[in-house]
C-alpha cells in the first residue's frame, strides 16, 4: 500500500529529510506521494522541501485552452495506463508525448533500445523492490555483465514492486543475467522479493519467460553446431543457386538442419550446410568435395572459425610465380585439359584451379 511505501521511503531517506519536508510529504495525496517516491532516493539533495514539492507536480499537466500544453490529457497516474515499452522508447514519457530535452536525444535513445532488442541484449526485469534506484539496479546486474543502460519504471498503483529494462553490452551477458537472476530471491529492508527476468523480444513476440532472443538462439545454435563439426562450407556454386536447390543436393547424405546461403562475390556463391551429426557432415564433405554439380566442380570442407583456417602451402604463395587467368572454356574442360593448353606454348603450370564451370562457357573461369 501507499502508506507502507511511504514509511519505507521515510526510513530510507531519514538522513536527507528534515521535519518540514516530512510534513509536506505526509500532507500530499496518495497519488502525489507515489509521484515523489517513484523518482527514487533523495540522497545528496540540499533542499528536501523543494525537491518534494517539485516531484509532486504532475509531469504532464493537462493544458488549458488551445495551443501548448494540450497534448497530454491523461490522468495524473498516467504510468499505469501506458504501455511500458512505449514509455521506454520515448525516453521516459508516454507515447506521443513530447519528452523534455532535445528531440535528437530521444531518437538516439529509441534507436539504442531497439538495437539492443534486435541483438538480444535487452533484459526485462519485474519484481524489483520499490525503493531501489536505477544505480542500485545497475550495480546489481554489473556482476553478470557490463550494463549500458537502465530504465527503471515507477511503482504502479496497487503493486508493491517495480519493473525495468536493462541493456547489456553483449547478448551473452544479457542471457547470463536472465539465466542466473530469474526467480532469484532478494531481501530488502526485511522484506523478500523475487525477480523475474526475461530477454525482451521483438514487437509481436512473447517476452515473458524467454532466456534468449530469436537472434541469439540462432546464433548460439550455429556456434554450437560449428564447434561440434556439424557445419559444412560448400563453395564454388554457380551464381543463382538457391537454398532449396542445395537442400535437394545434400539431403541424400543425412538429416539437414539448415542451409544458409552467403552473399555472392560476383563469380560464384557459397553456403553453410548444418547436418544433424558430425559423421554426416564428414560424409557430405567426402562425397561433394571435388564432385560435379550444377555444371561446376564443388568444394566442400568442414566450416572453421577465421582463426582456425589452414595456412596455404601452394607454391605460388612462397615464390616468384605468375598467375594466368583463363576464361570462356567449355563446361566439359578438365584441369588436365587446361594444363595441356599451357604446355603447348612450352610453359609449365604449377597448379590449376577451376573456379567456375559455366554450361554456356561465357563465365567459365580458371
Amino acid at each position: 500500500s501507499t502508506e507502507e511505501l511511504l514509511e519505507d521511503f521515510l526510513q530510507a531517506n531519514m538522513k536527507w529529510l528534515n521535519d518540514e519536508a516530512e510534513e509536506v510529504l505526509r500532507a500530499l495525496s496518495p497519488e502525489d506521494q507515489r509521484r515523489v517516491m517513484e523518482v527514487g532516493s533523495l540522497q545528496g539533495c540540499r533542499d528536501p522541501v523543494a525537491i518534494v514539492k517539485s516531484r509532486a507536480k504532475p509531469r504532464f499537466p493537462k493544458g488549458k485552452g488551445k495551443g501548448k500544453g494540450k497534448g497530454y490529457k491523461g490522468k495524473s497516474d498516467q504510468w499505469g495506463k501506458t504501455d511500458q515499452w512505449d514509455v521506454w522508447n520515448s525516453g521516459g514519457a508516454p507515447k506521443n508525448t513530447p519528452a523534455p530535452g532535445d528531440v535528437s536525444h530521444k531518437e538516439v535513445v529509441k534507436a539504442e533500445n531497439q538495437q539492443a532488442v534486435d541483438e538480444g541484449r535487452s533484459l526485462y526485469v519485474v519484481g524489483i523492490p520499490p525503493m531501489w534506484t536505477a544505480k542500485q539496479l545497475e550495480d546489481f546486474f554489473n556482476h553478470q555483465g557490463k550494463v549500458q543502460w537502465v530504465h527503471l519504471m515507477p511503482v504502479k498503483a496497487g503493486q508493491g514492486t517495480r519493473a525495468a529494462f536493462v541493456n547489456f553490452a553483449t547478448a551473452a551477458d544479457a542471457t547470463t543475467a536472465a539465466q542466473i537472476c530469474d526467480q532469484l530471491d532478494i531481501d530488502d529492508r526485511g522484506e523478500n522479493f523475487t525477480l523475474t527476468c526475461s530477454i525482451k523480444q521483438r514487437t509481436g513476440e512473447k517476452t515473458f519467460g524467454k532466456k534468449t532472443s530469436v537472434f541469439t538462439s540462432a546464433q548460439m545454435e550455429h556456434t554450437r553446431a560449428r564447434s561440434e563439426g556439424r557445419v559444412v562450407y560448400l563453395s564454388r556454386l554457380p551464381l543463382g543457386t538457391d537454398e532449396p536447390q542445395v537442400q535437394d543436393l545434400v539431403e541424400q547424405f543425412g538429416i539437414v538442419k539448415e542451409v544458409y546461403a552467403l552473399p555472392a562475390n560476383g563469380i560464384t556463391q557459397a553456403c553453410f550446410v548444418t547436418m544433424s551429426t558430425a559423421e554426416e557432415a564428414g560424409y557430405l564433405v567426402r562425397m561433394l568435395n571435388g564432385a560435379p554439380a550444377f555444371g561446376t566442380t564443388l568444394c566442400a570442407d568442414v566450416a572453421r572459425e577465421k582463426g582456425e583456417k589452414r595456412k596455404r602451402t601452394f607454391p605460388e604463395d612462397e615464390g616468384d610465380y605468375h598467375v594466368l587467368e583463363l576464361k570462356n572454356f567449355p563446361h566439359w574442360t578438365t584441369v588436365e585439359d587446361l594444363k595441356a593448353c599451357i604446355e603447348i606454348v612450352n610453359q609449365k603450370a604449377h597448379r590449376v584451379r577451376v573456379l567456375n564451370h559455366d554450361p554456356q562457357g561465357s563465365s567459365s573461369l580458371a
